[in-house]
């Protein structure tokens, strides 16, 4: 789930590892490219939801979480629970207060009767409407994830409403994901690194990684929710000067890959417009 918006936020899924050593267990539905009938899933509640998100989306956030400053910077992104059980991750530009057209957007994240934590749909100023991830949906991870790679093949499909009307073909794409503890720096009302259970998450726009022409990489941290994206591309340049500090699995999944974009929001900075996600103005459906 990522995009890229006027603001240079970055690219989500458009038809969007390690080394091969790396164990990796297969899981989930072969790839496939046909006609489905969609619809909305079953949202539920479950123990991943701390990763998606902090807690509820009515509660006043006690700070904002800001990118590391550098080319491009001023984007917080801070997610709550809804409560329908979806989770509104947001992403707000300056003045950083409800949602604002073009720039402002966000994904919908939510964890299914399945047990998988999924993207529901994504919105930024790049494009003119909602756009909700049909099929399997943007799969982030399944109840398996565990630290060891697991991957699944998604097969997804576009639509402009919940109803995931019209159906249309589905494209595959490789995800694979692992749960960790690792050291992450922070800044601003957090300083030093700290070690924080985190959930990586890959997303390729082909059916393996040979295939691909685009990765999205994640990371969610356990009551912070998403708090890093990468996008990589084969021989690649780079939109921008990045300021994403090292980090562990941020390498890349085939020689010649590059990492043309990213957002580190560990850059805690105070809350000062008693901001919540209930107030953004944007949710699910």
């Amino acid at each position: 789930m990522v995009r890229r918006a006027v603001t240079s936020v970055f690219p989500f899924l458009w038809a969007i590892i390690l080394a091969a050593v790396l164990a990796v267990s297969e899981t989930g539905p072969a790839a496939r490219a046909q006609a489905v009938s969609g619809g909305p899933p079953t949202v539920v509640s479950g123990p991943f939801d701390s990763y998606l998100s902090p807690g509820s989306a009515a509660t006043i956030l006690p700070y904002r979480k800001r990118d590391w400053p550098g080319p491009g910077d001023g984007i917080e992104q801070d997610a709550g629970q809804l409560p329908n059980g979806a989770v509104v991750n947001a992403f707000s530009t300056a003045p950083f207060g409800t949602f604002r057209l073009p720039n402002d957007g966000g994904d919908i994240y939510a964890v299914l009767r399945s047990g998988a934590a999924v993207a529901l749909k994504t919105k930024d100023g790049g494009v003119p409407a909602d756009i909700y991830f049909c099929g399997d949906n943007w799969v982030l991870w399944g109840a398996d994830a565990r630290p060891i790679w697991h991957s699944t093949v998604a097969n997804i499909y576009q639509a402009p409403s919940a109803s995931c009307q019209p159906a249309s073909r589905t494209a595959p794409a490789f995800t694979r994901y692992l749960e960790e503890t690792m050291d992450v720096p922070f800044m601003g009302l957090r300083q030093g690194t700290q070690p924080v259970d985190t959930i990586v998450h890959e997303h390729y726009d082909g059916a393996s990684v040979a295939q691909a022409r685009g990765l999205e990489r994640m990371y969610f941290g356990k009551d912070i929710g998403r708090y890093r994206w990468e996008y990589w591309a084969p021989n690649g340049t780079p939109r921008r000067r990045l300021a994403c500090p090292p980090l562990a699995y941020s390498v890349p999944p085939l020689p010649g890959w590059v990492m043309t974009d990213c957002r580190m929001w560990t850059n805690l900075v105070p809350n000062t417009t008693s901001f919540s996600l209930a107030t953004y103005g944007w949710g699910y459906p």
